[in-house]
Order: structure tokens, then C-alpha cells, then sequence
């Protein structure tokens, strides 16, 4: 049994590395890179740590500060429409409620027998 053993454990060992053999092949397009394809400049790296201009000139603001003016405002206009609309969550409210006091009365759910029994607790047998 022992001998057998041995050999078992080469063997596993064995066709563990063979499941990792195989490397997936990289898909890269033989059209961009091929022998003759020129190594691409190199770049200073002062240009590189150079703080980038900015982008954001005085029309592009006032077209951001217009957009933000107009989104508030229909913000506020939805605000004070649903301030108006309290009617149905009102009585939504109300009807959620009374939903809630039905469901929280438990006097009517046990017979005063099974009442008693739950009350007394459980007595564990000796």
C-alpha cells in the first residue's frame, strides 16, 4: 500500500503541471506590429510632469453656470409641486395607519385558552 502511495503522488504532481502548460495566445493585430514597425518617439519627461492648460474657457462656464441655474430651478418647481400634492399622501397615511392598528391588535387573534398557555411558559419536563 505504501509503494502505491509513492507512485501516486508523482503522478498527480505530474498532470497538475501539465493542466498548466498550456498559456492562453495574446490577440495582437499583426497589422500594427510587425518587424518593420518604427519604436515609437520618446517623450521628454519634463512634458510629461507639465501641469496640463486648462481646458474650461468663459463661454464653456457660462453655458455650465446656465445649465446648473436651470436644473435648480426645475428642482425647486418639482419641490413645491409635490408640497402642493399632499392630499393623496395624506390619505394614503391614514389608510397605512389604520392598516397598521388592525394588524397590532392581538386580542382577537388567540382564544383566551391558548392566551393562558402562552402565558404560563414552558415547563420543562424532569
Amino acid at each position: 500500500m505504501s509503494a502505491s502511495r509513492c507512485l501516486c503522488v508523482p503522478c498527480i504532481a505530474l498532470s497538475l503541471l501539465g493542466g498548466c502548460s498550456s498559456i492562453p495566445k495574446v490577440n495582437i493585430s499583426d497589422a500594427r506590429f510587425d518587424s518593420t514597425t518604427p519604436y515609437p518617439e520618446f517623450v521628454p519627461l519634463e512634458i510629461l510632469l507639465k501641469e496640463p492648460e486648462a481646458t474650461i474657457d468663459d463661454s464653456f462656464e457660462a453655458s455650465i453656470t446656465i445649465r446648473a441655474a436651470d436644473q435648480q430651478d426645475e428642482a425647486l418647481a418639482a419641490a413645491s409641486q409635490s408640497a402642493t400634492d399632499t392630499g393623496a399622501v395624506d390619505s394614503r397615511l391614514e389608510t397605512l395607519r389604520a392598516k397598521r392598528d388592525a394588524l397590532t391588535d392581538v386580542s382577537s387573534a388567540l382564544d383566551e385558552e391558548s392566551r393562558t398557555r402562552l402565558e404560563a411558559g414552558i415547563s420543562v419536563p424532569e
